[in-house]
């Protein structure tokens, strides 16, 4: 029998992206991190109340197979919500 790509396994994604919802009022962050990781939070500037808040994962949006460094604010996004 030959060994064909069939039989391997399908390799899950490193990292992924993940809403994060302010805890001040409803405002919403898009951000990476680890698949292994916890549920992330963390405290950033929320633009609808004027102060820094807590962050907290509200859902996973999908997985992120390219290798991009965590460590770093540029890989936040500002999400805005439709009206």
């Amino acid at each position: 029998m030959f060994i064909t790509n069939i039989l391997f396994k399908k390799v899950k994604a490193k990292n992924v992206m993940v809403v994060l919802q302010s805890t001040g009022s409803n405002h919403k962050l898009i951000s990476l991190r680890e698949r292994t990781a916890g549920k992330k939070e963390v405290i950033r500037f929320d633009p609808l109340i004027d102060m820094e808040c807590v962050y907290k994962e509200f859902k996973k949006i999908r997985s992120m197979k390219r290798n991009i460094t965590l460590n770093s604010d540029k890989h936040e996004y500002y999400h805005k919500e439709p009206n």
